[in-house]
Parts: C-alpha cells; structure tokens; sequence
C-alpha cells in the first residue's frame, strides 16, 4: 500500500508486481483482489494510475515472458466508518504449470494497514416563529452530534461570515455574527454570554451532542433576509467536514406585506472534486413552493476560495461578471428559476472549496430552512494557474 496508516475518507492505493521467474511464458496470468469489506468505489490501473477502470475483482493480463514484470494499481475510497485495520492479499492464476507442474494459484502477503480513529460531527440549525422584521429578537437552536465511531476531541461552533475577496482586501472585515448584540447559551438559556464568533464545546463522547441556543436582533438595515452559516469542528480526525456546516435563511419582512411564497433552493456542482486554479460550475435551481408569486428574489452566493467569478441565467449562452448576488423576476407559485454560476478555484485554496447558495423575496417565506444549500467540493490536487481575469468573491 503506499501508506501505512490511513484516514477515513481518504484514498488508499495497493500495488501488486506480478513477475515471471520462468522459464516458459505465462499465458494470460489472472490476478484477483477481493479488496477489504470497508473500502468503497474500488478503481484499478494497468499504465502507472494514467487511466483507471472500476474494479470487478480481478483482471486479466496478456502473456507475462519469462523474467519479466506487470504491475497493477488498485485504488478505493477508506468508507467514513472504517475502524480498526485494512487487510488486503492478491492472487494470481494462469494457465501455464509451475516449473513443478503444478497449476496452484499464487497468493501476495496479506497487506496491513492501520486506520486512524475518526468522528463524524453534524451539525443543525432551526428557528422557531414568524419571519421577523428589522429589530425583532430572533432566537436559534443549533445541535452538535457526535456520530463516531471515536470520541471528538476539543469540539468547537464557529459562524462563517463572507470574508472580503481579492479584488476587496481593504474592505472593513464581516462583523462577528449576521445578528446585533448576539449572545450563546450552553445551558439551556438559563445563562447567556457574550458571542465572539465561536464556542468551545469541551469533548463529545461517540454517539453524544450538544445543544447551543443563539439569540440576538434582526439589524435595522437588514432588507430581505439574513444567513447564518455554524461549523463545527474539533482536533480529532473529521472524514466528513460538509455534515459539520448547518446554513440557516431567515426571512426579514416589512410591516404590511401580505401573501406567503415558499422558496427552495437546489444546488449541485459539475465536478465530485476540483484542483487549484481550475475551473468549477454550480447548477442552482429556485423553486416557488407558493402559495403565492415570490416578488423579485435574490440569489446570493459566497465562497472564500473562488475568484473570477461569472453567472448565466439562460443555461450558459451569456455569462455576467458575479458581483455576489442577482435578482430573478417574478416567480409564480410552482414556478422555479436556474442559475449558473461558475469560477475558479484560488491557488492558495486547500481543503474543500465550500459554496453556500441562498434565495429570499420580499414576499413573507413560511419556511425559510429550505432557502439555502451548501456544495462542499474536496480540493484532490494543484495544476497550473489558468486564471488571468480580476478576481471577484462569490
């Protein structure tokens, strides 16, 4: 295997050499690998990881000569929930009889490596009441759950706020939280204090959570809605980030609207990983749920790790510079609206390109929990820059 110990979610690869010490030629040598029981999405390569195929459990190879060697890669997903070690043993037939004459399959030395313990935060978030208007209180509940297997060390909640782009470094920074005066309680609200932007949760043991209430003012300039994006995170190993990010939309109104539309919004992206520095789409759907027409929504979108920003709203055939947000028309109930939004990758990016979409009318939402998405993308590797346009932030 190329590495001795491993993560879960990581990508594991094994190497099997097959050689021939002879004399004859090996006709058509088969090498067959189960692959460990918590490995996922096995692929295998036969030029050097060039290209590789999914893997069904074995192979067939061409004629193998007499001191002569073929190596084949194979390549699996480590599943979130692996624990323990990953055994893995090859083995090869052919047809050909061993100098011996026998024709008794081959078998590698099991391969043993050690998977590090991981836990699996997940977080959520939820308001209760009416949509507020500018000035009212607005109190959350944001859960924090521990899904294991191993206990979570050194467990925090953080607020993500926008963050000025390259084009805006001498922007005044995002203050701490979307909300005025906002506080935190751990107990239940029977004590509040002041909110600074995170929280030390402690340790949280397998299978146990935590419960975070949030409470503070709609701003007075607020126009139609407000985001409110909570991470938690901690110092153990964390196979999957994104079930750490909760997004919350809460609709802001005016005194005397009237009528209700419920928006949704979908959002996926064209590729399951991206590098540095390349090129990344994001299909979003708006959708009114109704009863009533959403009245000029507005789809924002940020994220720290795109520039160059573009956005088509006629499925690619004219794309606008993205300034952060654009609004839509009219949208009828049971209607719904597309939107792309494309970028690139920053080169200083690592980790997960994380895009968080949102949608918000004037028109009163019933359910504002549905008017967001996050897309989480992991970063695989770099390539060369291929950006040459002014940066602009999502």
């Amino acid at each position: 295997a190329d590495k001795a110990e491993v993560l879960p979610g990581e990508l594991i690869t094994y190497g099997v050499m097959v050689t021939n010490d002879g004399p004859a030629s090996a006709k058509t040598p088969a090498v067959s690998d189960n692959v460990p029981y918590n490995v996922e999405n096995p692929a295998y390569s036969v030029d050097n990881g060039v290209k590789w195929l999914p893997w069904a459990g074995s192979v067939t190879l061409p004629d193998l000569a007499a001191n002569a060697t073929a190596e084949i890669l194979i390549r699996a997903r480590v599943r979130d929930t692996a624990t323990g070690s990953l055994v893995n043993t090859s083995r090869v037939t052919t047809s050909t009889p061993h100098p011996d004459g026998s024709k008794d399959p081959v078998d590698s030395l099991p391969c043993v490596t050690a998977v590090t313990p991981s836990s699996r935060l997940v977080t959520a978030i939820s308001a209760e009441g009416p949509p507020p208007a500018p000035g009212d209180a607005v109190i959350l509940a944001v859960t924090v759950t521990n899904n294991g297997p191993a206990h979570a060390a050194g467990v925090a909640l953080t607020e993500i706020r926008p963050q000025p782009g390259p084009a805006n470094l001498s922007a005044a920074p995002p203050a701490l939280s979307a909300l005025d005066g906002t506080q935190y309680s751990l107990d239940g609200g029977d004590s509040w204090n002041q909110w600074a932007g995170t929280a030390d949760l402690a340790d949280l043991p397998a299978g146990s959570g935590v419960r975070v209430l949030l409470k503070g003012n709609v701003p007075q300039d607020a126009a139609d809605s407000i985001v409110m994006v909570m991470e938690s995170s901690s110092s153990s190993h964390h196979p999957a980030p994104e079930q750490g990010v909760a997004t919350i939309l809460i609709s802001v109104i005016s005194i005397g609207e009237g009528g209700s539309a419920d928006l949704e919004v979908a959002a996926g992206a064209d590729a399951l990983t991206v590098r540095t520095c390349c090129p990344v789409t994001y299909d979003i759907t708006v959708t009114n749920n109704g009863p009533d027409t959403a009245q000029a929504p507005v789809v924002r979108a940020w994220s720290t790790a795109l520039a160059c920003m573009e956005y088509s709203l006629n499925l690619g055939m004219v794309w606008q510079p993205w300034t952060g947000s654009a609004t839509l028309g009219e949208l009828p109930g049971g209607g719904s609206s597309r939107l792309l939004i494309r970028g690139t990758v920053a080169p200083n990016a690592s980790g997960f390109v994380t895009a968080t979409i949102t949608a918000a009318s004037p028109t009163p939402d019933p359910n504002p929990d549905n008017n967001a998405a996050v897309v989480r993308i992991p970063i695989s590797d770099q390539c060369h820059p291929c950006c040459g346009e002014e940066e602009r932030q999502l």
